[in-house]
């Protein structure tokens, strides 16, 4: 999910968590046992969450809505040219003058902020404009990298970190 984000976006590594899991697995596997032990012997019973907090399966992630939006706005603005994968081969591909851009190949060659403007504007004579904000734009976008085969995103995203920078 984190790859799926724009690296502005992704946790840094002392936000993850900088100890290797082995070791915070022993670390917290012994905690886990101590608190156990008193829970047992102290007959301490498991609190209820207040009744104004909702319940864990209520929350919903934030980012899994953004994701759901933007592929809601894929389908509904992109996908009958561009097709379900972003390969450019949606229902409509054919009868177009110039074939649909297959995106996924586009991601290293531009900047994300790049690829948000000229999908925003058009690249005439292929592709009208979107017809949606830029803000429903980075949606879409961020849609898309969920499309990119997941052993090919790290490369991606370096290619377009480069584009970003001017290399």
């Amino acid at each position: 999910m984190l790859a799926t984000l724009p690296p502005t976006m992704r946790p840094t590594p002392t936000q993850r968590g900088s100890v290797p899991r082995s070791r915070l697995a022993r670390a917290l596997g012994g905690c886990s046992l101590l608190v156990f032990a008193q829970l047992a012997c102290t007959g301490a019973a498991r609190e209820e969450p207040a009744a104004d907090q909702p319940d864990a399966a209520t929350i919903v992630d934030p980012r899994a809505e953004a994701l759901g939006r933007g592929q809601l706005l894929y389908e509904g603005n992109c996908a009958s040219c561009h097709g379900p994968g972003a390969l450019g081969d949606g229902p409509l591909a054919a009868s177009l003058p110039v074939a649909p851009a297959n995106i996924l190949e586009h991601l290293g060659d531009h900047s994300y902020e790049d690829m948000v403007r000229m999908v925003g504007e058009g690249i005439p004579p292929a592709m009208p404009p979107a017809g949606i904000g830029s803000d429903d734009l980075r949606l879409v976008m961020n849609y898309v990298w969920t499309l990119v085969p997941e052993s090919e995103r790290g490369l991606l995203r370096s290619l377009q970190e480069q584009a970003a920078e001017g290399h």
